[in-house]
Parts: C-alpha cells; sequence; structure tokens
C-alpha cells in the first residue's frame, strides 16, 4: 500500500528541496488525487535570504488543502478559504487548514514537533489521499510520524562528488542499519536513558539525550563489562556517542546492544559521516543497532546547480556540476531510486513514492 505522507528535507539550502515537493504534488494532481500540504517550519522564500538567488516557490493547486501559519497566508498569492483552525500556535500564528480555491504561491509553516504535526496529519487525514510535508535536515526529527522520505541534496551541500557520495551513502545507511539485526523493540521506550546489566538489572540516568561531553562521562561511568545493553530515547551527538562506544568497546568482549528511538535521533545532531563512522565500528565488532521506530527512504533528487560566488563581491551566480557524473555517483551508492527532477521529469520520482 502506498504511503500517504510523505516527508521530503533538504540536505542543505538550494539542494532542490521544494522543487522534489512541486514534482510530487503535479503528479498528484494529475492523477486527481485529494492533496494536502504543510511544512515544519518556516519556507518558500521567493529569494534564499544569503546568496539573493531565486528560489522555487511552493506552487499550489485549487482543491488542495494547506495546513500553515496565519502570517503566511497574508503572503499568499493564492485564494484560499478557511477549512479549520487547529489551536496549534506557532511564532507566525496559529497554524490554519485552507483550502486553495484558485492556484498560485504559498509559504509552508507548521508545527515543528513530532506531536502536534501528528495531530495536524490526523485532522488532515479524512479529506485528503496523500499529504507532504515540507522539511529539512536540521529539524526532521517530527518526520518520523510520516510514512515515507525523500531526501534533496546535490552541489549546494558540496561540489566535491565524491565526498558527495559518502555523505549521501551515510545518511541512506542510517535509516537502513545497513549489516545490523533489524530486531526491533516492541515496547515503548523508557522516557530516560537506561543501563541494563548481564543479569537484567537496569539503571534509569536522569537525562533522555547525549549531547555534550557531561551527558556522555554519566553515560560511561554506568558503563561497564556486564552492561549488555544501552537503551538512548532521544538525541544523541556523534562525538558523544563515539566516547560512549569507545568506553563500552574497551569494556566488554561480548557483542552489546544500543536501542535508539530512531534514524533521526543520530542524524538531527551531527554530520552524517561521524555517525556513519561510529555505526561501522560497532558493525565491524557484530555489535547489534535497533531503532524503535524506523522510516523507508523511498528516493533521492539531485541537483546539480549550486549558488557559486562572484570573486570577493558577495554576490552570487548560478553554477553547475555535471548532472550524469553527479546522478552516478549517488546511485552507485544507494539502493533506492536517484533522481534528476530537471532531466528526469516528476513521474519517476512519484512512481518510486507513490507504488512503494
Amino acid at each position: 500500500m502506498p504511503p500517504s505522507v510523505i516527508g521530503i528535507i533538504g540536505t542543505a539550502k538550494n539542494t532542490g528541496k521544494t522543487t522534489a515537493l512541486t514534482a510530487l504534488a503535479s503528479e498528484a494532481e494529475k492523477r486527481a488525487l485529494r492533496l494536502g500540504l504543510t511544512g515544519i517550519g518556516y519556507d518558500g522564500e521567493a529569494v534564499d535570504s544569503v546568496t539573493l538567488l531565486p528560489k522555487p516557490r511552493v506552487m499550489v493547486s485549487a482543491g488542495s488543502l494547506v495546513a500553515t501559519s496565519e502570517q503566511c497566508l497574508t503572503t499568499a498569492t493564492a485564494q484560499w478559504e478557511l477549512h479549520e483552525r487547529t489551536g496549534e500556535a506557532t511564532p507566525l500564528g496559529e497554524v490554519c487548514i485552507v483550502r486553495i480555491t484558485r492556484p498560485g504561491l504559498i509559504l509552508l509553516a507548521g508545527p515543528n514537533k513530532k506531536q502536534p504535526l501528528d495531530l495536524l496529519l490526523q485532522q488532515l487525514k479524512p479529506h485528503v489521499d496523500l499529504t507532504l510535508v515540507d522539511g529539512a535536515l536540521s529539524r526532521m526529527v517530527p518526520l518520523m510520524v510520516t510514512q515515507g522520505l525523500v531526501i534533496a541534496t546535490g552541489a549546494a551541500r558540496t561540489t566535491d562528488l565524491t565526498l558527495l557520495g559518502e555523505e549521501t551513502q551515510a545518511i541512506a545507511d542510517t535509516f537502513r542499519l545497513t549489516g545490523f539485526s533489524q530486531s526491533v523493540f516492541t515496547d515503548d521506550l523508557p522516557a530516560a536513558i537506561t543501563v541494563e546489566q548481564d543479569g537484567g538489572a537496569a539503571t534509569s540516568l536522569p537525562l533522555a539525550s547525549v549531547l555534550d561531553e557531561a551527558d556522555g562521562k554519566m553515560v560511561c561511568e554506568h558503563v561497564n563489562e556486564h552492561t549488555r545493553e544501552i537503551v538512548i530515547p532521544a538525541i544523541v551527538s556523534p562525538q558523544q556517542l563515539r566516547v560512549v562506544i569507545d568506553h563500552w568497546l574497551a569494556s566488554r568482549q561480548q557483542v552489546g546492544r544500543f536501542v535508539l528511538s530512531n534514524p533521526t535521533a543520530l542524524l538531527v545532531a551531527g554530520e552524517p559521516l561521524a555517525v556513519s563512522a561510529n555505526l561501522e565500528r560497532l558493525r565491524q565488532r557484530n555489535w547489534e543497532v535497533s531503532y524503535k521506530e524506523q522510516l523507508p527512504l523511498l528516493a533521492i533528487t539531485v541537483n546539480p546547480f549550486y549558488p557559486r560566488q562572484r570573486g570577493g563581491s558577495g554576490e552570487f551566480q548560478a553554477a553547475s556540476v555535471d548532472p550524469d557524473e553527479l546522478q552516478r555517483e549517488i546511485q552507485r551508492r544507494i539502493q533506492v531510486p536517484v533522481i534528476d527532477v530537471h532531466r528526469d521529469g516528476s513521474a519517476p520520482l512519484f512512481h518510486a513514492c507513490w507504488n512503494t
């Protein structure tokens, strides 16, 4: 059964996230699907705030339901009528669900936390066949309530295509846990970090995330040669995870197990290559890593264009890497479809997502 909620994130500005979202929306319209749209935080600027180069805006069609904040509605060129107020407050006002009555452009800024986004999606569900959620790598945690993910990357992230390929592979492997046991923790995760010993005794620590040196030190103080499992229910930085891994691997000879909430808990707090390096160390020792929640990676879109600065003037112009080389470099490392929407069109992307 195809996913009814798809999240779209970009690895950086100008990597083609809005293009991917617009392509999926266009294909949904062609198939007469009832479409819902929302976003995590603010996006949809006509001009990039850093480079001042034009950016794709979110074009919405008549009949679509859009959930966005009140201030965003004041700048819309699309015409709309109020469908429902959600009561969810954001820095840009209450999130409102509106029905588009005439096509145009609109800014998307919905809830930026997991639970409110889930509630919003439930409100949209009876009225739509497909909802697209606009996000970003740095604010991807709420997207765990979606049913599949599209990642947009490209030369705006880095023009070093080998590095870009390695990084994209690292992201994909983090979602797929390549080479690990895929067993899923069936019970609800504890609210705090839990360290379990061989005999079954468990210690609950007064923290949920591992973000700084003090957090890493606290976890290490409770990890020894008898520790068989560590459950981390929230975000963990790759730097501090490495500290914990080093300490645990040095003290325990038998296989141990990490249980994490979901892949975004690893990726949101650090660079993907650092996350991948941690997982590789555990993989080499045959240790287990499991997620409570998993999210299918449906497709990768690639954008060869990037903003290049003109000398020292502070001005930018559009530049491009070789599109064939970019697509080949990513595709040879990734098992999901890799699509250049500008060259391949929107249909292959929709097919990769909707027919999954």
